[in-house]
């Protein structure tokens, strides 16, 4: 029988068609790690696909795909594979793979039949009773309380945002009178450390977008602590810098705006690049490492001011000042990608900020060009594919929060479902662990922003009184 090609959605596909290429992908395949590549090796080990990495997009054997890499879809099917023929079990087997959209081959007249009945929606209180029946797992039960002590602390760290972003500002007066002190800066680090406010810290930043300089820099420096301890634990190792000393060097990683005159470091406009108050803006990294180095602070603290606009590809306008990429310390390396996803969620008069999950997007596309691909991928460890705080739609059609995230596997994290699949507002919110609810998955990020837009801290007042 004659055969035509066409494209097709899960629920299009009818025993017989053949499947010769996947065009659609879950949002996991955006970033592959190393438990999504080893699923394709055993799956779909014969077919080859399409990704993008370097900016470049390449034609590939599943062999020679790499962790991080982004797959567009993946074409040439094998006839043996095991979605070659579809089967009655077929569809739901591709839904849980992560597989939306297909090209097929289908006999050109198919004989007339009933459309089959869509299949049932997993339900968001399947996933609770799945949750409440894995309960007694140690690591589980560790994850739930976890989450409960993070979403407590909230409040308590917001006023540490606050205390420390203040701390940030007299130092940059201090610095601007010529006399700033190691001691304000010590009291706030010291705070910070001791009340482990860093996670909850972070998850403010990006629900709660500022335009100050100064909670810039706090939101950067929490943002790039973790990421610094995620490289410890990859590494291995004991930390080479300590973690005080991180905290100091993203605090201060933008003192060199001291130097600024205020009218231009507080104006409403965005400049242009080759104009003299850009000039004057780039200045801020040597003088920054200027002032740090005067006062005796760490290598690895000066270099940070000094160096942390310096992009890997040094010919690119937005690298400054003048020196070699070698130049640029490892800490600093990781610093220049926080700073910038910082910049990307903060709000600024002259831009919308964007949501975590898209900053984190375009941080993949700067990979080799701007950033070090290897701390790129232990900052994208660190944050996540879906930053705590990530407004999403799962499969149900129900919205959650993001929680949660576990580095081993960052497409399923840990949600507390704020509405129902009609956009009903819950009084009593789920908590689910996508960990254990293999049927569960995330279709969708939303602007949290635009979807709670009563006022602009509304995002962070529905997160932090999350009840389950």
């Amino acid at each position: 029988m004659a055969q035509v090609r066409k494209k097709v959605g899960l629920a299009d596909l009818r025993e017989g068609m053949r499947v010769v290429a996947i065009t659609k992908l879950d949002q996991k395949f955006a970033m592959v790690d190393s438990q999504t590549l080893a699923k394709l090796r055993d799956t779909l080990p014969g077919a080859r696909y399409v990704v993008e990495r370097d900016r470049q997009q390449l034609k590939l054997d599943v062999y020679s795909l790499k962790a991080f890499d982004t797959v567009v879809r993946i074409e040439e099917l094998p006839k043996n594979s095991a979605f070659a023929k579809v089967g009655s079990d077929t569809a739901t087997e591709l839904e849980r793979l992560g597989f939306y959209e297909f090209t097929v081959l289908a006999p050109s007249q198919q004989p007339s039949a009933e459309k089959p009945a869509p299949a049932a929606q997993p339900t968001v209180a399947a996933a609770v009773r799945l949750k409440q029946h894995t309960s007694n797992d140690p690591a589980h039960v560790a994850r739930v309380s976890e989450t409960r002590q993070f979403l407590e602390s909230l409040s308590a760290s917001n006023a540490e945002r606050d205390s420390a972003s203040q701390a940030v500002e007299e130092a940059m007066g201090d610095a601007r009178r010529g006399k700033l002190r190691r001691t304000t800066l010590d009291r706030a680090v010291s705070s910070v450390m001791s009340r482990g406010a860093a996670p909850a810290m972070r998850a403010i930043a990006g629900l709660k977008a500022s335009d100050q300089t100064y909670a810039h820099c706090v939101d950067m420096s929490v943002i790039f602590s973790m990421a610094y301890e995620e490289m410890a634990r990859v590494s291995k190792a004991r930390a080479s810098v300590p973690l005080s000393s991180v905290l100091v060097a993203g605090f201060m990683h933008d003192i060199g705006k001291s130097s600024v005159p205020k009218e231009i470091l507080e104006s409403q406009q965005r400049f242009d690049p080759d104009g003299e108050e850009m000039r004057i803006m780039r200045g801020h990294a040597e003088a920054g490492a200027k002032i740090l180095s005067d006062l005796n602070f760490g290598t690895d603290v000066v270099n940070v001011a000094q160096c942390h606009h310096v992009k890997q590809d040094t010919s690119l306008g937005a690298s400054y000042p003048d020196v070699s990429y070698d130049a640029v310390r490892p800490v600093t390396r990781l610093v220049a990608i926080a700073d910038v996803y910082q910049a990307l969620i903060g709000k600024r008069s002259y831009k919308k900020n964007w949501v975590p999950a898209k900053a984190v997007r375009f941080l993949m596309d700067l990979k080799g060009t701007e950033f070090d691909e290897r701390y790129l991928g232990i900052f994208l460890r660190s944050v996540g594919i879906y930053p705590v705080g990530s407004l999403v739609r799962l499969n149900t059609g129900h919205v959650a929060f993001v929680v949660r995230n576990d580095s081993n596997n960052l497409e399923r994290p840990v949600v507390v479902v704020v509405e129902d699949a009609n956009g009903n507002r819950l009084s009593q919110n789920d908590l689910v662990d996508l960990m254990i609810a293999p049927d569960l998955s995330i279709t969708d990020v939303l602007d949290h922003y635009e979807h709670f837009s009563e006022s602009p801290d509304q995002p962070y007042e529905v997160f932090s009184t999350l009840q389950f």
